[in-house]
């Protein structure tokens, strides 16, 4: 299937997603975009194992439109990124791109719909300029208010802000929108990936503190224009998962989750997750919030090299966030198993937190630090690179300040570093600077 036809064939869920608000007689068309143009320099910006100078400088362009769409009993979403990196030397250029949409519909007083559609291509390892989310586009998980989801690159299911998406199972994680992860394996190829996904699910309030939710998901891997000699697998991946949560007070909620996930890779062989969780949300005080999920993660992975393995991790995530008038945080734990595109399974386990801070009336500082570890087994690809474990840390800093209402200077530092079973890349440092523009209507 071409990239064409992804794309194209995505707009179509997108539409499908969004007609009823469309039809609506009286909808809040809400339209926005981001334009940023920044120039800089990356040490390594695809975190390439070489002993050849890797260090190139760059002007980068990243366009964001979104359009969201509101009436009495609906709500939507629809988002796009193009982002686009020229290097001066060595790597000529490189572009990342997606669409994706989202809605909610409530049905009746106790049931509502949610569905969601997306597509993203883009290359696997590339730092993308400011942090944003590679090869992701905001998208809404079954369960969740599309209205809770308008930032572009940040989504509420765990995500990659080095690889993208695939980190874990779709649906898998909803409380954290920052928690890093992924196929951290395929860092290093300078392979483009191509996402097709969708979900839909629907939630049931039986009572005004019990809640009902159940969906189903699908995804498509590609991994376009393979070269001699890589093991990477295009696989589909599909599943669903159901969940029960009760407000015992105020400040308390309690629940339970379960989801079953496989994914089928090109030549063949599979992976099956099985991953029941128990969840707890807890409200300290009016501006903290504490998330917990435990449980444990049943994983099978068939294929022609060697037997069968099965597995049982512990797996769940913690997650602590404050925010007030001036500053906002949060700190992270988790683990998860997720699908591999080496045809297998990964462990991630990480750690990390974000902070930012408003500075006087015209600037904003933030941060970010994290840490990843992943194991990975494959029965499915006869290549001991592919067996290991793989350790990534990711910190950066970001400092705007707004010179005019639509107008914002941006810089940026970063350091990304990744070591191997069986290689080490050099470390990436970067810095870019520039301007964004902010343009945005109501009718």
């Amino acid at each position: 299937m071409s990239r064409a036809i992804r794309y194209f064939g995505t707009l179509g869920a997108v539409a499908t997603c969004l007609t009823p608000l469309v039809a609506s007689s009286d909808p809040v068309v809400r339209t926005s975009a981001t334009a940023t143009a920044t120039v800089g320099y990356e040490r390594n910006p695809f975190l390439l194992d070489t002993n050849r100078d890797t260090g190139a400088a760059s002007a980068q362009i990243d366009l964001r439109p979104q359009v969201s769409i509101t009436d009495a009993r609906a709500s939507g979403v629809i988002q796009g990124f193009y982002n686009r990196s020229q290097y001066f030397s060595k790597y000529g250029g490189n572009d990342n791109a997606g669409v994706a949409a989202s809605a909610n519909y409530q049905i009746s007083p106790r049931f509502s719909l949610n569905t969601s559609a997306g597509f993203s291509t883009g290359i696997i390892g590339n730092s993308n300029g400011f942090g944003l989310v590679q090869n992701a586009v905001s998208t809404v998980v079954p369960g969740i208010d599309a209205t809770t989801v308008t930032t572009p690159g940040v989504l509420p299911v765990a995500t990659n802000p080095i690889v993208g998406n695939g980190s874990f199972l779709p649906g898998e994680t909803g409380i954290n929108p920052v928690v890093p992860g992924g196929d951290v394996g395929l860092i290093g190829l300078r392979q483009r990936r191509n996402t097709l996904n969708a979900a839909t699910g629907i939630t049931y309030q039986p009572t005004a503190r019990s809640t009902w939710s159940a969906n189903v998901f699908g995804e498509r891997t590609t991994y376009p224009g393979l070269r001699a000699g890589q093991f990477v697998q295009d696989f589909t991946s599909y599943g669903g998962s159901l969940g029960y949560n009760r407000r015992v007070t105020e400040a308390l909620s309690i629940g339970l989750r379960g989801s079953a996930t496989r994914a089928d890779y090109r030549s063949q062989g599979s992976s099956t997750f099985y991953s029941p969780q128990g969840t707890l949300t807890y409200r300290l005080s009016q501006r903290l919030t504490f998330d917990l999920s435990l449980g444990a993660s049943f994983t099978n992975a068939s294929g022609p090299f060697g037997p069968d393995r099965n597995s049982t991790i512990f797996s769940g995530s913690a997650n602590l966030c404050r925010s007030d008038e001036l500053t906002s945080y949060c700190l992270f734990a988790s683990r998860a198993p997720g699908i591999s595109g080496f045809a297998g399974t990964n462990t991630t386990t990480s750690i990390g937190g974000s902070y930012t801070r408003r500075v006087g009336q015209y600037s904003t500082l933030s941060a970010t630090a994290s840490y990843v570890r992943s194991d990975f087994s494959s029965r499915l690809v006869n290549s001991p690179f592919v067996i290991g474990d793989q350790d990534t840390w990711v910190v950066s800093g970001t400092y705007s300040r707004r010179l005019s209402e639509r107008l914002s200077a941006i810089a940026t530092a970063q350091y990304r570093d990744a070591a191997y079973a069986n290689f080490s890349p050099r470390a990436d440092i970067s810095g870019r600077a520039g301007l964004s523009i902010s343009l945005g209507r109501t009718q």
